[in-house]
């Protein structure tokens, strides 16, 4: 990537977080909420300015529910599955 490079950054918006990260791909759904969009030449921004996860490819949403799932399966353990003795057990 060149400091040269034309970035886009959101200026406005929901959160007072405008311009803490720049955009390589001006449709980035990023830039969405935005006011207005700014292109600028990359070497002109703060060196504390990130590159957007989303354009950046580093962005890993968690699935959906895997939460529930861990929940579901805890539930449905017997205790010494789990590496644990059962309340009857612990009391006697």
């Amino acid at each position: 990537m060149s400091e040269h490079e034309t970035v886009w950054i959101a200026v406005g918006g929901r959160s007072n977080s405008a311009q803490r990260s720049y955009h390589t791909d001006p449709n980035c759904s990023g830039l969405k909420s935005a006011k207005r969009v700014a292109e600028k030449p990359r070497v002109t921004l703060s060196a504390r300015t990130k590159h957007c996860r989303l354009c950046s490819g580093d962005y890993r949403p968690h699935a959906a529910g895997d939460g529930r799932k861990m929940q579901k399966r805890l539930l449905e353990s017997k205790p010494e599955d789990l590496g644990l003795s059962s309340l009857s057990e612990d009391s006697a």
